[in-house]
């Protein structure tokens, strides 16, 4: 996620906050956490 933030001038911790749920957006940005061995085709 630090690579993603990066280029989209986000803040990290700010986006972790929106994938566990504690915030809902950032910059309008949301993202969610997948399990390890997640299927990314299907996301």
């Amino acid at each position: 996620m630090k690579e993603f933030c990066r280029k989209n001038q986000l803040d990290p911790s700010t986006m972790t906050k929106v994938s566990r749920g504690k915030q809902d957006n950032h910059k309008g940005w949301t993202c969610r956490r997948l399990g390890w061995g997640a299927d990314l085709s299907a996301a």
